[in-house]
């Protein structure tokens, strides 16, 4: 399919992710982008994101990123610059400049946010006024995975700092990546009280990279058919206490009754804790890789996946139909312990808690999962990043110069 603007030309596209943590905004906007260059080979898409190592995936022909300056989570609606000794406030200028430069050079027929409505210390305002100020009327989307964190603090901070007016001011669509019949996202978080006429549930966004069977990637990493049991937390930022506490429970096991294992660290672990979690594996049947761009293929080998509770891997598994331990990290938001729980409820993970999964629990659960590797029937919807490049093209090839009203709103707070 080609897709053309008003203006006749193929369209192009930036999608911005913050990317304060770990890799998942920027996954998720690569695979949506590699399917909008796939559905117009003419496209072009710019992604800008902060992700410390940069671009870690292979980006399909018509795909390219711009790097901000790296910055880091610290907690809620908190972050500090990750590499360069500047101040949030040098830093933040600095990206703010950057982003509204990139915009006014590329000139985007469609520009797509990820997670955070006004970017980070309210990056994004600047270059959302510009795309509401430009004659062509770009669109603007933003892109909200399933779950966010407690809907009390996601109200209450949204709610004083102004987000809901930037929505309501700046956004076309709300795209959410999710299932309204897992978690009501619009309705925990206010937006549907906001926007209701402009919410799209796009369903779950996984990869559509290529999958290995299990047979094939066995035969490739050299393994027997014993059980496989692969641990992996996306980038790994976090990941140290969960992979710690799963190598502690692999010890428990007799050696010759070991299953063995594949922990993915990610890019992003400190080399010191790798080291360490390497060190730990003391003669186990377990291997300590870095980052692998196939982590797919690992858990398409699997007899058991373990990871965190992030929205990417947890997806990932699902998808692949993988029996699923699930460590959600405790913070700073409760995104990945609230996700774990709704998963869990419906059967397709199970659930249990860093701080109290002793050695002998957890290996007990793994146990059982090996010995009984029954998945949940329980369809999640994984073909998310379809409905989304849908949505996004979704009136590019008319003329809305009225979708914006004139909305008077004081973003101060911002």
């Amino acid at each position: 399919m080609r897709v053309q603007t008003n203006g006749g030309r193929s369209i192009s596209a930036i999608m911005y992710s913050h990317d304060g943590v770990g890799l998942g905004h920027l996954k998720r906007n690569l695979t949506i982008a590699s399917r909008l260059v796939h559905e117009d080979a003419d496209a072009n898409v710019l992604l800008v994101v902060g992700c410390p190592s940069g671009m870690l995936f292979d980006v399909p022909h018509g795909v390219d990123y711009v790097k901000l300056p790296s910055i880091a989570k610290v907690e809620t609606n908190t972050w500090n610059p990750r590499k360069l000794r500047m101040t949030r406030e040098r830093i933040g200028e600095l990206r703010r400049q950057l982003l509204l430069r990139v915009v006014e050079l590329f000139e985007p027929d469609l520009f797509l946010a990820d997670h955070v409505p006004a970017g980070v210390w309210g990056e994004l305002l600047p270059t959302l006024q510009a795309l509401r100020d430009n004659p062509r009327r770009p669109k603007v989307a933003l892109g909200l995975r399933d779950i966010l964190d407690r809907p009390e603090i996601v109200r209450r901070t949204w709610r004083d700092d102004g987000i809901y007016d930037v929505i309501e001011r700046y956004y076309d669509a709300v795209l959410v990546y999710g299932a309204q019949g897992v978690f009501d996202t619009a309705a925990a978080y206010g937006i549907d009280e906001v926007v209701p006429d402009r919410i799209r549930y796009c369903g779950y966004v996984s990869g559509e990279e290529p999958v290995l069977d299990r047979a094939h990637m066995r035969a490739k990493l050299k393994l027997d058919d014993g059980p496989l049991v692969v641990i992996t937390a996306g980038g790994g930022a976090d990941a140290f206490p969960m992979m710690e506490a799963c190598i502690a429970a692999l010890k428990t096991f007799d050696r010759s009754r070991c299953p063995n294992a594949m922990i993915l660290t990610g890019a992003l672990m400190d080399p010191s804790q790798r080291a360490e979690l390497e060190r730990r594996v003391d003669g186990q049947p377990v291997r300590v890789l870095g980052h692998v761009p196939d982590a797919q293929n690992y858990i398409s080998a699997a007899d058991l996946a373990i990871t965190m509770g992030g929205y990417n891997t947890m997806v990932e598994c699902v998808r692949l139909q993988k029996p699923t331990i699930v460590l959600p990290r405790k913070g700073p938001s409760a995104e990945q312990a609230t996700r774990a729980r709704v998963f869990g409820d419906l059967g397709l993970v199970t659930a249990v808690e860093v701080e109290v999964a002793t050695p002998e629990r957890l290996a007990r659960a793994i146990r059982d999962k090996l010995a009984a590797p029954r998945v949940s029937n329980v369809s999640l919807g994984t073909n998310g990043v379809s409905e989304a490049v849908r949505h996004l093209l979704d009136g590019l090839l008319q003329n809305d110069t009225d979708r914006f009203a004139e909305i008077p709103v004081a973003l101060e707070a911002l």
